[in-house]
């Protein structure tokens, strides 16, 4: 087995922590379209059998990992997903990515949610019934907010123009939530990889924050929540200035804040006067 990184991929991307997971999984992907055309081997067509074989011959083995700098994170099939507190899980998730700097918080992980993809629209609409509307129901979890559907392509198709037939299909859905624009963020000799944010409503921001307060050890402590906000303006101009190679995104910004939360406004600001408003903030709650 080979292990070369991929440049055009690397390149395209700002390799935070998610990004350097999809750019890995893309690169592992046409590891493995290579490995399979030379040594004349075919794929079965199952979901299962794909997912184990990528992950057991190629995202999770030891050297091949190595090779693309990826030993600080770990990928586990066939996870449970949420459980109920009545001795019940409410899903399973295909793979399961650790981040070796939050090991220890038990809820901080990324998913990776397998489908077939052959052109049809009983398979578009799985993928999107099947798989997309399981992070947007909350059968599975989301900690950091973003995760990962992943199609294999089991037949030749032009995968920009199923792209388009499975956005069409979202966007006809009767539940707003699963609605969204797929944008291409990079495209390579057998694979795409694509974008889509969808909408989340205070009940998952909940769940997000109440996931995060879960993995505080610390005791006798009390959460002070701040919500920062600017205009559209401002956050294209921050963002171009840090350089990003990614789209600058306004889900967030457009976000209500959450129940209870202060709000700062951080136009024209710098980051010590934001700072020293937080601290005003805290201190003021401290003395009450």
């Amino acid at each position: 087995m080979r292990g070369k990184i991929n440049h055009k991929i690397s390149d395209a991307l700002r390799l935070d922590d998610l990004e350097q997971i999809t750019s890995y999984i893309m690169e592992i992907c046409e590891l493995l379209v290579e490995d399979f055309t030379r040594k004349n081997r075919k794929l079965p067509n199952n979901e299962n059998r794909i997912r184990s074989i990528m992950l057991e011959e190629y995202l999770d083995n030891d050297i091949i990992r190595k090779n693309h700098d990826m030993l600080d994170y770990s990928f586990t099939p066939e996870t449970q997903e949420n459980y109920d507190g009545k001795g019940n899980y409410i899903g399973r998730a295909d793979i399961r990515i650790k981040l070796k700097t939050d090991f220890d918080k038990h809820s901080a992980y990324y998913i990776i949610e397998c489908k077939r993809i052959d052109g049809t629209e009983d398979l578009n609409r799985k993928y999107i019934e099947e798989g997309v509307a399981r992070f947007i129901t909350q059968k599975y979890s989301a900690y950091y907010g973003k995760n990962i559907m992943l199609g294999f392509v089991v037949r030749e198709i032009n995968i920009s123009d199923n792209v388009k037939k499975i956005a069409d299909l979202q966007n006809k859905n009767l539940d707003a939530k699963i609605q969204g624009n797929l944008k291409m963020v990079c495209k390579v000799k057998n694979c795409e990889m694509y974008k889509c944010t969808y909408q989340i409503e205070q009940r998952e921001l909940k769940t997000i924050r109440e996931a995060i307060l879960k993995d505080i050890t610390a005791k006798d402590y009390s959460v002070i929540g701040i919500t920062l906000t600017c205009s559209e303006e401002t956050l294209r101009e921050r963002h171009k200035k840090r350089g990003d190679a990614n789209e600058c995104s306004f889900f967030w910004l457009h976000l209500k804040p959450y129940e209870g939360d202060y709000v700062i406004n951080t136009d024209n600001k710098s980051v010590q006067q934001i700072v020293d408003e937080m601290k005003v903030i805290i201190d003021s709650e401290g003395n009450e």
